[in-house]
């Protein structure tokens, strides 16, 4: 996982402090088209298209390819848009917090449900099953991830701040529920139960907590919806 910066000028652009916007310029290259997760877009402006994509149990648009598993469990369909053109797009996510652009040169991520704000580039996601029970009702992201590979930028949002653990091999990190929001697809991801289960019943603890061992980067935000929330 390369962490870039907030500013590419002329391509992107990522202001203000506690509720970010990602601005993205389209010059009508066919190349700088974006796919952004449906309802996080704020404003556009000039000869900007817009489509809009609901993928059922598989579907393709573009370069961009998508495939899901077992999407009846959760009732959900995969909304992106696509936006082409000239012009410039401006995104936000429901939370106050960060957005962090990532380089992909042929690597892989893992990202969390809702964490993934745009893309652009050669870039091909598909969407994964977390595997038990304690995946599905603790373990924070939900029963769906997204993985995203090949070769473009990728912007990830996330609660808060956005604190980036560099892990390496065999070293370890235990993450709080819904905290982790992407990680290097070299890191191996586990949800565990508690072992004291009183207090994770009781107390502020969560029943399951999410294990990642390196090599590779995780991406932990800082503020939950589940905590905003409470």
């Amino acid at each position: 996982m390369q962490l870039i910066g907030k500013d590419q000028e002329g391509y992107y652009g990522i202001s203000g402090d506690y509720m970010q916007v990602l601005t993205l310029y389209l010059d009508g290259v066919e190349s700088r088209k974006v796919l952004a997760e449906s309802g996080t877009m704020v404003y556009f402006k000039g000869d900007v298209k817009m489509e809009k994509n609901v993928l059922e149990s598989s579907g393709s648009f573009d370069r961009h390819v998508f495939s899901t598993f077992e999407k009846i469990v959760k009732h959900e369909k995969i909304a992106f848009t696509s936006y082409s053109g000239s012009g410039e797009v401006g995104f936000s996510n429901i939370l106050p917090g960060m957005i962090q652009p990532v380089k992909l040169d042929g690597t892989s991520l893992i990202i969390a449900k809702d964490s993934l704000m745009a893309a652009i580039g050669t870039v091909d996601i598909s969407v994964l099953m977390q595997q038990g029970v304690g995946s599905i009702f603790f373990g924070g992201e939900g029963l769906v991830l997204t993985s995203v590979k090949g070769g473009g930028d990728v912007f990830i949002s996330g609660g808060g701040t956005i604190i980036s653990y560099k892990l390496a091999g065999g070293e370890s990190i235990r993450v709080e529920g819904g905290s982790a929001i992407a990680w290097d697809s070299s890191v191996t991801h586990k949800v565990e139960r508690e072992a004291k289960l009183k207090s994770a019943l009781f107390g502020d603890e969560s029943l399951f907590i999410n294990t990642f061992t390196g090599p590779g980067t995780v991406l932990v935000q800082t503020i939950t919806l589940s905590k905003l929330k409470g």
